[in-house]
């Protein structure tokens, strides 16, 4: 039988970054696409969660090596790739805080913490479900 050592605690702390990040990547994919498709209806707006990132200004295409949670954003200068215009600052602060939130949640208290990046998502939800309907 294989035996795996246990991780250590700058591992496990690397690991929360990851899956952090991640996940705030994806809820900004979430909140994006689930508000400009809103009036598309369920099975598109579910749909379009799958495909590839596109550039908000001329709908390129992503490629994968410069869609990383925040690390993209800052070796990009805030600008994409393939027009040079400004990438919302959003993106990257909703990634950031989810990691934030995640490595306050490792080192401290789970069951607390973890209250904050949901109360976020909802109200940025609710702030950008109310900006569409205005228009």
């Amino acid at each position: 039988m294989i035996s795996i050592p246990p991780l250590t605690d700058s591992q496990v702390l690397i690991l929360v970054i990851f899956v952090a990040s991640v996940i705030g990547s994806f809820s900004n994919v979430v909140l994006h696409r689930t508000t400009a498709n809103f009036k598309k209806g369920v099975r598109e707006t579910v749909e379009s969660l799958w495909e590839a990132s596109r550039c908000t200004t001329c709908q390129t295409k992503i490629p994968i090596y410069l869609n990383i949670p925040v690390v993209s954003w800052l070796l990009l200068r805030g600008r994409s790739s393939c027009c040079k215009n400004k990438i919302n600052c959003r993106y990257i602060i909703i990634e950031a805080a989810t990691i934030a939130v995640a490595v306050l949640a490792h080192l401290y208290d789970w069951r607390t913490i973890l209250v904050i990046p949901l109360s976020l998502a909802a109200y940025l939800f609710i702030m950008k479900y109310n900006k569409y309907q205005a228009k």
